[in-house]
Protein backbone atom coordinates (compact mmCIF):
# COMPACT_ATOMS: atom_id res chain seq x y z
CA UNK A 1 0.00 0.00 0.00
CA UNK A 2 1.48 3.04 -0.52
CA UNK A 3 -0.10 6.96 -1.11
CA UNK A 4 0.32 9.25 -4.28
CA UNK A 5 2.52 12.16 -4.30
CA UNK A 6 2.45 15.31 -5.02
CA UNK A 7 1.84 14.81 -9.03
CA UNK A 8 -0.24 12.25 -8.69
CA UNK A 9 -4.06 11.45 -8.24
CA UNK A 10 -3.69 8.05 -7.61
CA UNK A 11 -2.69 5.75 -4.31
CA UNK A 12 -2.00 2.17 -5.30
CA UNK A 13 -1.69 -1.05 -3.93
CA UNK A 14 0.79 -3.47 -5.26
CA UNK A 15 0.71 -7.63 -4.86
CA UNK A 16 1.80 -10.68 -6.50
CA UNK A 17 -0.21 -13.60 -8.44
CA UNK A 18 1.05 -16.39 -9.49
CA UNK A 19 -0.87 -18.32 -12.34
CA UNK A 20 -0.06 -21.65 -13.12
CA UNK A 21 -0.59 -24.13 -15.59
CA UNK A 22 -0.41 -27.96 -16.37
CA UNK A 23 1.56 -28.27 -19.14
CA UNK A 24 4.96 -28.02 -19.46
CA UNK A 25 4.71 -25.08 -21.78
CA UNK A 26 4.83 -21.56 -20.74
CA UNK A 27 2.00 -19.70 -22.17
CA UNK A 28 1.16 -15.67 -22.30
CA UNK A 29 -2.76 -15.53 -20.93
CA UNK A 30 -5.38 -13.03 -21.20
CA UNK A 31 -6.02 -12.31 -17.73
CA UNK A 32 -9.88 -10.21 -16.82
CA UNK A 33 -9.36 -8.16 -13.40
CA UNK A 34 -13.07 -7.15 -11.82
CA UNK A 35 -14.85 -5.78 -8.72
CA UNK A 36 -17.78 -4.18 -7.79
CA UNK A 37 -16.33 -1.72 -5.18
CA UNK A 38 -13.17 -0.53 -5.96
CA UNK A 39 -13.12 3.17 -7.93
CA UNK A 40 -13.55 2.77 -11.66
CA UNK A 41 -10.05 3.74 -12.79
CA UNK A 42 -8.17 1.04 -10.64
CA UNK A 43 -6.67 0.11 -13.66
CA UNK A 44 -8.35 -3.51 -13.57
CA UNK A 45 -9.61 -3.09 -17.10
CA UNK A 46 -6.73 -2.82 -19.13
CA UNK A 47 -6.88 -6.10 -21.25
CA UNK A 48 -3.80 -7.60 -19.40
CA UNK A 49 -2.07 -10.60 -19.92
CA UNK A 50 0.14 -13.21 -17.49
CA UNK A 51 2.91 -15.71 -17.63
CA UNK A 52 1.51 -19.53 -17.24
CA UNK A 53 3.61 -22.00 -16.54
CA UNK A 54 4.85 -25.26 -14.31
CA UNK A 55 7.46 -23.57 -12.39
CA UNK A 56 6.51 -20.08 -10.40
CA UNK A 57 6.21 -17.04 -11.45
CA UNK A 58 5.08 -14.12 -9.27
CA UNK A 59 3.96 -10.95 -11.32
CA UNK A 60 3.55 -7.99 -10.01
CA UNK A 61 0.42 -6.09 -10.35
CA UNK A 62 -1.16 -2.14 -9.44
CA UNK A 63 -4.55 -1.70 -8.35
CA UNK A 64 -5.12 2.51 -8.18
CA UNK A 65 -7.17 3.52 -5.10
CA UNK A 66 -9.07 6.23 -4.39
CA UNK A 67 -9.35 7.73 -0.58
CA UNK A 68 -12.93 7.05 -0.86
CA UNK A 69 -11.25 3.52 -1.19
CA UNK A 70 -9.60 3.03 2.31
CA UNK A 71 -11.41 1.56 5.48
CA UNK A 72 -12.96 -0.76 3.48
CA UNK A 73 -12.99 -4.36 1.87
CA UNK A 74 -13.16 -4.87 -1.36
CA UNK A 75 -13.68 -7.93 -3.23
CA UNK A 76 -11.16 -8.24 -6.34
CA UNK A 77 -11.69 -11.04 -8.88
CA UNK A 78 -8.67 -12.58 -11.08
CA UNK A 79 -9.66 -14.62 -14.16
CA UNK A 80 -6.86 -16.58 -16.54
CA UNK A 81 -8.75 -17.33 -19.94
CA UNK A 82 -11.90 -15.49 -19.99
CA UNK A 83 -12.74 -16.19 -23.50
CA UNK A 84 -11.17 -19.93 -22.72
CA UNK A 85 -9.34 -19.68 -25.44
CA UNK A 86 -7.43 -22.57 -24.08
CA UNK A 87 -8.66 -25.74 -24.27
CA UNK A 88 -8.19 -26.92 -20.74
CA UNK A 89 -9.58 -30.29 -18.64
CA UNK A 90 -10.74 -28.09 -15.98
CA UNK A 91 -12.35 -24.83 -17.00
CA UNK A 92 -13.78 -24.22 -13.67
CA UNK A 93 -10.47 -23.25 -11.72
CA UNK A 94 -9.05 -20.10 -13.97
CA UNK A 95 -10.37 -17.75 -11.24
CA UNK A 96 -10.24 -16.62 -7.71
CA UNK A 97 -11.64 -14.08 -5.50
CA UNK A 98 -9.95 -12.28 -2.72
CA UNK A 99 -11.02 -10.19 0.11
CA UNK A 100 -9.05 -6.79 0.31
CA UNK A 101 -9.05 -5.09 3.64
CA UNK A 102 -7.53 -1.98 3.09
CA UNK A 103 -6.67 -0.12 5.97
CA UNK A 104 -7.82 3.83 6.60
CA UNK A 105 -5.79 5.96 4.63
CA UNK A 106 -4.33 8.07 7.40
CA UNK A 107 -2.28 5.13 8.94
CA UNK A 108 -0.85 4.14 5.87
CA UNK A 109 2.76 5.21 5.75
CA UNK A 110 3.61 8.49 3.94
CA UNK A 111 6.97 7.69 3.37
CA UNK A 112 5.93 5.35 1.06
CA UNK A 113 4.86 6.74 -2.11
CA UNK A 114 3.50 5.75 -5.63
CA UNK A 115 6.35 5.06 -8.60
CA UNK A 116 4.99 7.20 -11.34
CA UNK A 117 1.86 5.10 -13.01
CA UNK A 118 3.54 2.96 -16.50
CA UNK A 119 3.26 4.65 -20.13
CA UNK A 120 3.25 1.55 -22.06
CA UNK A 121 0.56 -1.06 -22.60
CA UNK A 122 0.36 -4.25 -20.51
CA UNK A 123 2.59 -6.85 -20.80
CA UNK A 124 2.93 -10.40 -20.25
CA UNK A 125 4.81 -9.74 -16.71
CA UNK A 126 1.04 -8.35 -15.98
CA UNK A 127 0.65 -5.12 -17.22
CA UNK A 128 2.35 -3.61 -14.66
CA UNK A 129 5.04 -1.74 -16.87
CA UNK A 130 7.88 -3.19 -14.82
CA UNK A 131 6.74 -0.88 -11.44
CA UNK A 132 8.48 -2.31 -8.58
CA UNK A 133 6.62 -1.16 -5.67
CA UNK A 134 7.89 0.97 -2.98
CA UNK A 135 10.61 -0.94 -0.64
CA UNK A 136 10.57 -4.01 -3.17
CA UNK A 137 13.82 -5.43 -2.67
CA UNK A 138 13.55 -6.38 -6.51
CA UNK A 139 14.18 -2.44 -7.13
CA UNK A 140 17.96 -2.10 -7.79
CA UNK A 141 17.70 1.29 -5.61
CA UNK A 142 16.38 -0.55 -2.43
CA UNK A 143 18.51 -3.71 -2.86
CA UNK A 144 22.21 -1.39 -3.37
CA UNK A 145 20.79 -0.56 0.28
Amino acid sequence: MAVASGYQLNDCLFFYVDLRSDGQEISTVPVKWTSKTLNTDAGLDDGRTMVAGPEPQPTLVRVNVRPSDFGREHELTVMADPEMAFEEPDEHNNSVTVILSLPARDTVDPVLACPPEPTSTPTAQGGSGGTTPPGDPTDPAVSQG
